[in-house]
């Protein structure tokens, strides 16, 4: 069901990221450091199986810098797709509108893109 791929997906990024979980207490994998398209799937998967609130949490991560570049040791931030797998599964009005400011406002820390 949808609501279970939410659900895997974030099990998914915690076991990733080296923590136990529910189904797996006593697994642990080695640390990896998820890349943007693992973080932007995970998003996906969660918005799109009604967990909105999650895609939010696993996305303010990512503004926090928690999730660093393999490559490059830098914190991979949110991108366009990113702000799209949370919005098009939005559930308020208000909630977009949020979003979709920040978006505009978080260009401002990209390289090469002219500020709104």
């Amino acid at each position: 069901s949808l609501a279970s791929r939410g659900d895997l997906a974030l099990e998914a990024l915690a076991m990733m990221t080296g923590q136990e979980t529910e189904t797996t207490p006593n697994f642990r994998l080695p640390q990896l450091s998820p890349d943007l398209v693992a973080l932007n799937t995970i998003i996906a998967a969660c918005a799109k199986s009604g967990h909105v609130d999650a895609a939010l949490v696993v996305a303010e991560r990512m503004k926090n810098g928690e999730f660093l570049s393999a490559s490059f040791n830098m914190p991979i931030l949110p991108d366009h797709i990113t702000y799209h797998n949370i919005l098009k599964f939005c559930d308020t009005p208000t909630r977009a509108k949020e979003l979709i400011k920040e978006m505009r406002l978080s260009r401002r820390n990209r390289i090469g893109v002219v500020a709104p």
